[in-house]
């Protein structure tokens, strides 16, 4: 098992991290990838909208070795381990 960190979750300002894991683990499913302990790996401000200002999450979770062609199609990055 590896840990890799979904990125670019893109949600309203009012979000809440719960919200971020569930729309991560909606992206993993539809890809069918079997992904354990997400959690939030980080969250920023995207404010260059002033109208639509967002919340960026990045979740982290882990799952059995990834395709290549999977992880750049849902923009994953991996974590290193401590």
């Amino acid at each position: 098992m590896s840990e890799y960190v979904i990125n670019g979750l893109s949600l309203p300002l009012d979000a809440s991290p719960e919200e971020a894991i569930a729309a991560a683990a909606k992206k993993l499913r539809r890809e069918r990838i079997n992904a354990y302990n997400l959690s939030i790996y980080r969250r920023s401000v995207d404010a260059r909208d002033r109208r639509n200002i967002r919340l960026v999450f990045a979740v982290r979770f882990t799952a059995d070795t990834l395709k290549k062609e999977v992880a750049g199609k849902l923009s994953l990055g991996s974590v290193a381990s401590d």
